[in-house]
């Protein structure tokens, strides 16, 4: 699965993509792995990561505008609008 390399004290861990673990798998056809690769090869890591980054700010973006709180407006001088001015009077 991973390989492990001692460095000095440190144990250095590296992994197998899942890709490289397709390709070494004996049970795959080889018709499928040829496709694959081909459609590696055309991969660009960095673009695949501006796209997610894009996708998931537009998703942060899409949820914040739908959660977000009104703010606070202080009350003016006048007070609300179409209040009473005079306090309300007890019949007698």
């Amino acid at each position: 699965m991973g390989e492990r390399k001692a460095v000095t004290r440190q144990l250095t861990r590296r992994y197998q993509t899942p890709f490289q673990r397709t390709c070494a798998d004996p049970t795959v056809d080889v018709c499928d792995k040829s496709r694959l690769h081909g459609h590696y090869l055309t991969l660009n890591p960095a673009a695949v990561r501006r796209e997610i980054h894009a996708v998931t700010d537009a998703l942060a973006t899409e949820v914040t505008k739908t959660f977000s709180v009104k703010p606070y407006r202080r009350l003016s001088a006048a007070g609300i609008p179409h209040e009473a001015t005079t306090p309300p009077t007890r019949a007698s």
